[in-house]
């Protein structure tokens, strides 16, 4: 029996409340601060006489929640504020999630030196989760050395700011709780999809390239309790380098750290993007099961570093920027 599915979404802005849009695109990746969405709806929205016209209704700020799904059942894509309101044909309404919020609070001024970084974000009012682990899972302490707030910056600026060399500490928030720690140990994990190429893989933009083709370069950094840092740098000289974040860790050993990461990422095995359906749903940090009826032998499980959710006219899509082979 042939299966239907229909499209279903439910869209709340402020007080409006709608089920049918132009067009939804929803961004998240785990080296970006913000998720994003971008709403478009028709311009019929904005020309309705006899009532209150959206664009009197929406404002910037007001709270924002999408939830998408097939023959009703539907799931919660995103959460987060009106950005920026754009009078186009289509009407588009840019949306950032609970970020959008600290682009609005003042961070306290002032230069910090050899202060804990638990201790510096309550300084700051920030109440986050820090996940910062050793290579055992074993929780550590984080010290910034001297880390600059200038007066007028904001709380997303002082974010903005640690995920810049030398700290390299990346926050997302999850579910409306922030979290602050290095790039793929901060990012929740949703457990394993399965993909199959020629059955629920809608586009295949992905290359299958042997160990020796990538070039590849590590950086690995000891971040040490008295507040310095040891760094080692290998590989490729012209590759995009792939930090690595440790406390207290001796020369020797990080530099071993950095070679069995270069190992690593010197895979055989698939790299670039795959488009699925709205399900099974994946999210930056997430990983992929990815099998080829036609090379068995080809099987692997990927880290997922970004996502696109798209909804409308051409269906409602995921597509998956996947990294590296986690085995």
């Amino acid at each position: 029996m042939l299966m239907i599915y229909l499209l279903c979404c439910n869209v709340i802005i402020g007080q409006a409340k709608f089920n049918a849009v132009h067009k939804i695109e929803i961004k998240n990746s785990v080296k970006q601060l913000a998720d994003e969405c971008t709403i478009e709806l028709p311009m019929i929205f904005l020309q309705k006489s006899g009532e209150n016209k959206l664009s009197d209704v929406v404002q910037e700020g007001h709270r924002v929640r999408v939830r998408l799904g097939y023959n009703d059942e539907l799931f919660t894509e995103f959460k987060g504020y009106v950005k920026t309101l754009h009078y186009d044909r289509p009407f588009r309404i840019e949306c950032e999630d609970e970020m959008y919020q600290l682009r609005h609070k003042a961070a306290k001024p002032g230069v910090y030196e050899n202060i804990d970084l638990s201790t510096f974000l309550k300084n700051q009012g920030l109440e986050a989760t820090v996940n910062l682990t050793d290579n055992g899972g074993k929780d550590v302490g984080f010290t910034l050395s001297k880390f600059i707030v200038a007066k007028g910056e904001t709380l997303y600026n002082v974010l903005f700011n640690l995920k810049k060399d030398p700290y390299s500490l990346y926050s997302y928030y999850d579910d409306g709780n922030l979290k602050i720690g290095w790039a793929y140990s901060v990012h929740s994990k949703m457990g394993e999809t399965n993909y199959t190429i020629g059955q629920n893989v809608v586009k295949n933009e992905l290359s299958y390239i042997k160990a020796e083709g990538r070039e590849c370069r590590v950086k690995a950094i000891s971040n040490n309790e008295d507040g310095k840092k040891v760094v080692i740098e290998i590989g490729d000289a012209d590759a995009t380098v792939r930090t690595l974040n440790f406390f207290n860790v001796p020369t020797h050993e990080l530099r071993s750290r950095a070679e069995a990461e270069l190992k690593r990422m010197k895979f055989t095995g698939y790299s670039g993007k795959l488009v699925g359906f709205g399900f099974p749903r994946t999210k930056a940090g997430s990983m992929i099961k990815l099998s080829d009826k036609n090379y068995k032998d080809r099987e692997g499980k990927y880290l997922v570093d970004a996502v696109t959710i798209t909804y409308g006219s051409d269906g409602y899509r995921r597509e998956n920027e996947i990294s590296y082979k986690i085995n």
